[in-house]
């Protein structure tokens, strides 16, 4: 068994996502910032055929329990294994909790 951790793709879920802003005043508009950022993201992710041919590798070959895609990916995830978690934490709030 292996995970495979894609990162941001990008396909026609973003134009497809339903958005629910409850809550979005209260929080002075965090919410809907969050998701245009997460929104922009995706918009500039990976192609989608080129992820699947990496998935496609992946499945002929013995691999490594988790497989990370990309290196931008491949760096944040290293960064993952060595940060604490608050600051883990802190980066993912900088991004996308502005």
């Amino acid at each position: 068994m292996t995970v495979v951790e894609l990162g941001d793709i990008h396909t026609g879920f973003t134009q497809a996502r339903q958005k629910v802003i409850v809550g979005d005043k209260e929080y002075g508009g965090r919410i809907s910032r969050s998701v245009s950022q997460m929104e922009k993201d995706e918009q500039n992710g990976a192609n989608p055929e080129v992820i699947g041919a990496y998935i496609a590798k992946i499945a002929e070959k013995k691999c490594k329990p988790i497989c990370v895609a990309g290196a931008q990916y491949k760096f944040l995830s290293l960064l993952c294994k060595l940060l604490p978690c608050g600051i883990r934490g802190k980066i993912v709030g900088a991004i996308y909790a502005k």
